[in-house]
């Protein structure tokens, strides 16, 4: 009896999805990489730069905050013994005030890095999701994929990465339209 019910459930559950099987030899794939679109496209190859900026901006900002440090600690080695107590008191509080400064900055610019980074990709994906979607029906493509490790191999032929970013450098090389002046009040 329980051989006949785990045949049943079997033949129940083929006959459930034959015809998504029978679908999905019907269905056209495709892939694409988000990541070469990004380093490749013109777009993509200006917030990529964009974002270079902000982080070596960011970069010299918090080196300089390091500096101040050292050189209060170098000031503190070459002087300490000399000075007397409440200087020296002073100085080791300046310095640790300091480095927890430079830890929030730190801890600051990472979280600035990120936002940033945030709002170009997602304009990024604002700007291609229209231009996939258009190739996607264009080609009578049913699902695109997106290429990642997860994908062991795939043939070449499906992959539309440079199709897409041909049409991304089009839409962001097209003139864009002014933005109208505020209104005077």
């Amino acid at each position: 009896m329980k051989i006949s019910k785990t045949v049943a459930a079997v033949l129940l559950v083929c006959g459930l999805f034959a015809p998504l099987a029978l679908s999905a030899q019907n269905a056209k794939i495709a892939v694409m990489s988000s990541n070469d679109i990004l380093g490749k496209s013109i777009e993509g190859k200006k917030i990529i730069a964009q974002l270079e900026t902000f982080k070596q901006n960011k970069q010299k900002e918090l080196d300089n905050l390091q500096k101040d440090i050292a050189a209060l600690e170098q000031k503190l080695n070459s002087q300490g013994l000399s000075m007397n107590e409440k200087n020296r008191l002073d100085l080791n509080k300046d310095i640790e005030s300091k480095k927890m400064n430079f830890q929030k900055e730190v801890n600051n610019a990472q979280k600035d890095l990120e936002y940033q980074q945030n709002q170009l990709l997602s304009k990024v994906r604002q700007d291609l999701f229209p231009i996939i979607r258009a190739l996607r029906k264009e080609k009578g493509i049913t699902l695109i994929l997106e290429a990642s490790p997860a994908i062991v191999d795939f043939d070449e032929t499906i992959d539309i990465t440079d199709e897409v970013i041909r049409r991304y450098d089009k839409t962001s090389a097209a003139p864009q339209k002014p933005q109208q002046p505020a209104p005077k009040k």
